[in-house]
């Protein structure tokens, strides 16, 4: 279950106040009421059908609409990996492990040229604004030319956008901090790539630096797509 939002007690609760402090204000003036903290929530937060990626008319169709999952780390499920290549932007694969490091290994099925990675990054678990959310962070982007894991070699490693933090003043004290899902993917420029195996590694998420190590239980990531620039 997605977890929405954490309040945060200025007063009483000392380590989540700090990431409500570096949240940005949607209110600055007089306190809400709770239904209309509740209320401007509701209004910022993206719905399925806002996560949508339309290419330009000069590059190709999502090169992984054919692809299928070949390999993932123990103890995942590759059904529900297959989240993150189902061509459904809205939906969201969260990983049940963090460390060791997830691994997902992607066949094209053929060998094929892409300069355009399109990631779509929402988050399924959080801890409150202070201790950050398992919305992939960091993710390291492998490729072999042919159906041979030996001769994987990266791309690159990526800093995602992910979740925005944002606070509401409570009327009395205190004040609601919650993450919003950004509905607008990260767009990586690369060089051209060819490639017919893709390896991810997931190397962080967003998790705060005062997140307790027990709370960092997974990874999550929504849709990656491979374009082609012409």
């Amino acid at each position: 279950m997605r977890k929405f939002y954490w309040i945060c007690f200025i007063l009483s609760i000392t380590f989540l106040s700090e990431g409500c402090k570096n949240s940005k204000d949607q209110n600055k003036g007089i306190g809400l009421e709770m239904n209309e903290i509740m209320a401007r929530i509701k209004s910022i937060t993206p719905k399925d059908k806002d996560f949508k990626f339309e290419a330009p008319s000069n590059w190709s169709e999502n090169l992984l609409d054919d692809a299928v999952i070949l390999e993932t780390s123990k103890g995942e499920n590759i059904v529900n990996v297959n989240k993150i290549i189902d061509g459904l932007p809205a939906t969201t694969w969260q990983s049940n492990i963090y460390n060791p490091k997830p691994e997902v290994l992607i066949d094209l099925r053929k060998v094929i040229k892409f300069n355009r990675i399109i990631i779509f990054n929402r988050f399924t678990d959080s801890r409150g604004t202070g201790d950050g959310n398992n919305a992939a962070k960091e993710l390291q982007v492998l490729t072999s030319k042919d159906n041979n894991t030996n001769s994987l070699k990266s791309v690159g490693t990526f800093t995602l956008s992910g979740p925005k933090a944002v606070c509401f003043k409570k009327k009395g004290k205190g004040q609601v901090c919650v993450f919003i899902d950004n509905k607008d993917p990260n767009i990586i420029k690369i060089e051209e790539t060819e490639g017919r195996l893709i390896k991810l590694i997931f190397n962080a998420a967003f998790w705060g630096d005062a997140a307790l190590e027990e709370w960092k239980t997974s990874v999550a990531l929504s849709e990656i797509m491979l374009f082609q620039s012409k």
